[in-house]
């Protein structure tokens, strides 16, 4: 007959077992097995239950000692690591069922985990997590929270392999066409976006427009406006055309 004592301390059902000695002899005549709660526990581990109870096994749930090597999301409850290691030499006859299949991440995230995991000197055993899943897609990294951080911190860095997210061309194309919108004078913004997407514009009819504005002292969206409005003729019917587009 098995005993199960889910999610308690440990201490409590020592302190029971200790106090009582009907309770005691009570587990000795019909409990084979006590299931206890997990290593992680800060206080009375599972081998003072045994001091009380000494014919019987028992059981012990844990993590796998590579997730609970630090416990770093136990320390707020000042769980002790050391407890893992514990019953290996307390207990020379104690099985260890290892439990390391993943039925969530896939086999990339798998074998990344298991290439962190393997540079900790601390941990008990090596396990090899494997999992049945589809090998999945490959893990990405979003380079633009990165180069924001190191824009903002003033950290030099270089990007292999691809483009710098704000060097891609229609990244500079959304930021030009932001520029226009929050102040339409922007030549250089202009220069850029006025012909994406194409509007037939070529670069006699652009010279032209920036030898009429340079003329007039305006910027170049300002001379559109006005000859779109006057209809003065800067350019062909084509490009023409394009201007009163952009400006729409």
């Amino acid at each position: 007959m098995k005993l199960v004592v889910p999610r308690i301390d440990n201490s409590q059902l020592h302190n029971l077992l200790k106090r009582s000695k009907n309770c005691v002899d009570h587990q000795n005549k019909d409990r084979e097995t006590i299931s206890t709660h997990t290593y992680r526990n800060n206080v009375t581990e599972p081998n003072k239950i045994k001091e009380v109870i000494p014919q019987v096994y028992i059981e012990c749930v844990s993590s796998l000692p590579q997730e609970s090597r630090n416990f770093t999301t136990y320390t707020w409850r000042y769980s002790d690591c050391s407890l893992m290691k514990k019953p290996l030499n307390e207990f020379p006859n104690m099985k260890t069922i290892l439990m390391n299949q993943n039925y969530r991440s896939t086999k990339n995230n798998l074998k990344l985990s298991d290439e962190i995991i393997a540079q900790n000197t601390d941990r008990i055993r090596e396990e090899n997590l494997f999992t049945f899943n589809i090998t999945g897609i490959p893990i990405s990294i979003r380079l633009q929270s990165f180069e924001n951080d190191f824009a903002v911190n003033g950290i030099k860095y270089r990007v292999l392999g691809c483009f710098k997210f704000y060097d891609r061309m229609e990244v500079k194309d959304i930021i030009s066409y932001a520029r226009i919108v929050d102040n339409v004078n922007d030549d250089m913004a202009f220069e850029r976006c006025i012909n994406i997407p194409k509007r037939c514009i070529g670069e006699g009819s652009l010279a032209s427009l920036k030898k009429a504005a340079k003329e007039k002292n305006l910027s170049c969206y300002e001379t559109i406006r006005l000859v779109c409005k006057e209809k003065q003729k800067i350019s062909g019917v084509q490009a023409k055309k394009g201007f009163k587009q952009f400006i729409d």
